[in-house]
């Protein structure tokens, strides 16, 4: 049972040279900061697990100064502004592409709340279990009988019965 992990990290920077460098969340220090942000991929069976794919995310800023990108050796067609969800996709793509054999992708919310990035996965054909914030607001014809046609995780869960869970 292998599953494809996203997940992103950041690198606390000083400096403006290094490529994709900008005032931004940095998950390391917990706070916006001087950082280079990347999204992984990770191939993961059981305990083990190994990095097989990033890409470096460029903020804005450095996008909309093509001079800078191509002074740090970005190659011209890369200068383009991609969401951290666009990258992950693009990741799982290519491990598709290459053979890369996983049963299922997993993320935390920063990506389960992209419904982007879900329709993406279910159009890939791919199985997925994402984190999602209870806020999260959702939508189905119908949940469950309830005449609701959209509410939050929080309240989803609360109108369920006990039994329509099962411990794993």
């Amino acid at each position: 049972d292998s599953a494809l992990l996203i997940d992103e990290t950041s690198f606390v920077k000083k400096g403006k040279k290094s490529v994709g460098v900008a005032r931004q969340y940095c998950g390391r220090t917990g706070k916006v900061d001087n950082c280079q942000v990347a999204v992984f991929a990770a191939l993961s069976a059981g305990d083990k697990s190994l990095p097989i794919d990033f890409r470096l995310y460029l903020p804005k800023e450095w996008t909309e100064d093509a001079p800078r990108c191509l002074a740090a050796g970005i190659p011209a067609e890369e200068i383009k502004l991609k969401t951290k969800c666009q990258l992950a996709i693009e990741m799982v793509k290519a491990a598709k592409e290459n053979g890369v054999q996983f049963q299922w992708v997993g993320a935390d919310a920063g990506y389960g709340k992209d419904p982007g990035f879900l329709g993406d996965l279910i159009e890939l054909g791919v199985t997925f279990v994402v984190d999602v914030h209870k806020s999260q607001l959702f939508h189905f014809d119908d949940l469950s009988g309830t005449g609701i046609k959209g509410m939050t995780v929080e309240k989803w869960v609360s109108v369920q019965s006990k039994d329509a869970w099962k411990a794993i």
